[in-house]
């Protein structure tokens, strides 16, 4: 910036801010590459890719992975680099396309479209496979379980096979049904891994012909099933260790996890009230706690009881 005074006098130029802020002009396109996929699968298994991009982005998400004749799964990482399965549903190759605009740079522009690659079927062409195969469980939210829950795989194939052998959460299943249409459940007894649940059908061949199906151990609808075994735990914050005023002192409520059913009377003052709830989000709230002195100026006292709240698959939080 150049300048001058009133008198034509010439200021000293300036290249740079006093603060130190800038702005930076950026109009490259990111540009992405799908890697890491065999030329050929010769199984239901889930494939690992990886998604990079030229710089880091934005936005992207499972769906922007677009599979012909299956899915994807399971997307993690960020910035530039990014992973995910892959998973064939014994239709056919796989193509795998991640198109123009599936993600943006902190600037705006919008990626471009990524190469497609294609992975060829070495599956029998002859053998049942299952057109849909969903998760879910009795639970009040069917997408979580927790112990005593029954977790249930519902199939239908491609023709009439034999009935599957299927196991849920490392354990065995009862299977019914018949012809292309079958159920498989397991009732969880608290012991099996927490996150989402894992299966595996199998063992299990074409009626007809009798031709040897494919494994199966995700499903065709993306859905699934997370055993939660694990009670929400709360942390109470903001309490002084002395008052010495009677003024009201905001605490916050903090959840380890989203929880539901939490109210302002679940709050227990002791030797005070409770007003001014708040909820911040679902796994934080805030309330005004006042003293009132008690009897000879007891101690205040707040807790909250087990079981006030629940986390997503119904287990009730531990007592603060």
């Amino acid at each position: 910036i150049e300048y001058a005074d009133s008198a034509a006098n010439s200021g000293v130029p300036v290249t740079a801010t006093t603060d130190g802020s800038s702005i930076t002009v950026d109009v490259s396109v990111p540009s992405a590459a799908v890697t890491g996929a065999p030329a050929a699968f010769a199984t239901l298994a889930p494939i690992n890719v990886s998604i990079s991009f030229s710089e880091p982005v934005v936005g992207f998400g499972i769906g922007d992975i677009q599979v012909t004749n299956g899915g994807a799964r399971n997307l993690a990482g960020g910035g530039a680099n990014y992973t995910a399965d892959v998973v064939p549903d014994g239709n056919g190759d796989l193509l795998i396309r991640v198109a123009a605009g599936a993600a943006a740079d902190p600037a705006g522009n919008v990626s471009t479209a990524a190469a497609d690659v294609m992975v060829m079927s070495s599956l029998d062409p002859d053998a049942p496979v299952f057109s849909t195969l969903s998760i879910s469980s009795s639970n009040a939210n069917p997408g979580f379980a927790r112990a005593g829950d029954s977790v249930t795989i519902s199939m239908t194939a491609t023709e009439a096979i034999t009935e599957p052998s299927v196991t849920i959460a490392g354990g065995p299943a009862v299977v019914t049904g018949a012809n292309d249409t079958w159920q498989a459940t397991r009732s969880l007894v608290g012991t099996e891994p927490e996150g989402p649940v894992a299966f595996s059908v199998n063992s299990f061949q074409a009626v007809d012909d009798g031709t040897p199906g494919y494994e199966s151990t995700v499903t065709t609808d993306d859905s699934t099933v997370i055993f939660d075994a694990t009670s929400p735990t709360l942390d109470i914050a903001g309490l002084p260790a002395e008052i010495d005023t009677l003024d009201p002192i905001t605490v916050t409520f903090m959840f380890n996890e989203d929880v539901t059913g939490f109210e302002v009377t679940d709050i227990v003052v002791t030797n005070g009230a409770v007003g001014g709830f708040i909820v911040v989000d679902d796994s934080t709230y805030t309330a005004e706690i006042t003293p009132d002195g008690g009897d000879g100026g007891a101690d205040l006292v707040v807790t909250v009881a087990a079981g006030a709240a629940i986390d997503p698959a119904g287990n009730g939080n531990e007592e603060a």
